[in-house]
């Protein structure tokens, strides 16, 4: 499983298998990073608004948590650098967490500002340690291209990035996240996590949903054929198309989504529609 996700986010820099920790989903890998770096005695530091999970985690990991503040000496919620590093310098965080895209204001972070607070992290020294920076990118695959601060992972020795499978991907039931960081961050995160954290299934399925990935692009059009979608339900036209995007499946799984096309189920196929490749365990 990490190796398959190490080589599906290595679009920008080369990453291997121990540089990627997966969880059930995000909010566990999250919580992985503040069992390992927070809890009593040591404070996160986040710019609000932005993802509310982040606070009730510190507060469930016994880490005490300080609102920074988005748009500090503005009238907007940008997140500056200046700001940013004037937040970290005050406050002395043991983690400090970025959202980019930031959830609930849209904007991605550039990456000179990643850099900058990444820089910022390096001057705090508390008991001989520096915060780790955690940049949650639940929403990358939403971003403009180049946005991802993967392509800091080699500089930036404290750089965590989070993903999770439950937004573009529409997996949220699956419960599968990931981070992706330096080798000894994840060697500290072993420590903390529980035996048996990720079932097989959701593993299976993250597996199904990566080697898809690259026809994700072709299905719009297979969506159009779908009658929850404003389709015509066109089984005949819509089969065709749905065959070339799915090669790679077993026939077993094939014909388990042809049947739905020929009944008029779109409940059933749901999961298909939209331009997504996840019907296989969604029937």
């Amino acid at each position: 499983m990490r190796s398959c996700l190490s080589r599906f986010a290595a679009s920008t820099v080369d990453l291997r298998a121990d540089q990627v920790w997966a969880g059930n989903g995000s909010n566990e890998v999250l919580q992985h990073v503040l069992q390992a770096f927070g809890g009593p005695g040591r404070t996160a530091l986040g710019c609000t608004p932005a993802y509310s999970m982040h606070p009730i985690i510190s507060a469930g990991t016994g880490t005490a948590w300080v609102d920074g503040l988005r748009g500090v000496g503005t009238d907007t919620f940008a997140l500056g650098a200046a700001g940013a590093v004037a937040q970290i310098e005050e406050h002395d965080p043991d983690v400090v967490f970025l959202c980019s895209p930031n959830n609930p204001t849209g904007t991605a972070l550039p990456t000179a500002t990643i850099e900058a607070v990444c820089e910022a992290a390096l001057a705090v020294d508390i008991d001989g340690a520096h915060p780790v920076v955690v940049v949650d990118e639940a929403y990358v695959e939403f971003a403009p291209d180049g946005a991802s601060a993967v392509a800091l992972l080699d500089e930036l020795d404290r750089l965590v990035v989070c993903r999770t499978f439950s937004k573009a991907w529409r997996l949220a039931g699956l419960r599968l996240g990931y981070l992706l960081a330096p080798p000894w961050v994840i060697d500290d995160l072993r420590k903390v996590r529980l035996p048996y954290h990720l079932d097989a299934i959701t593993q299976t399925a993250g597996l199904v949903a990566l080697e898809l990935a690259d026809v994700r692009g072709e299905l719009p059009e297979v969506a159009k054929h779908y009658p929850s979608e404003g389709g015509d339900g066109d089984a005949e036209a819509a089969w065709p198309l749905v065959r070339e995007a799915f090669a790679s499946l077993s026939p077993e799984i094939l014909d388990s989504l042809r049947h739905p096309l020929q009944t008029n189920e779109p409940a059933r196929c749901g999961a298909l529609v939209g331009g997504l490749p996840f019907a296989p365990w969604s029937l």
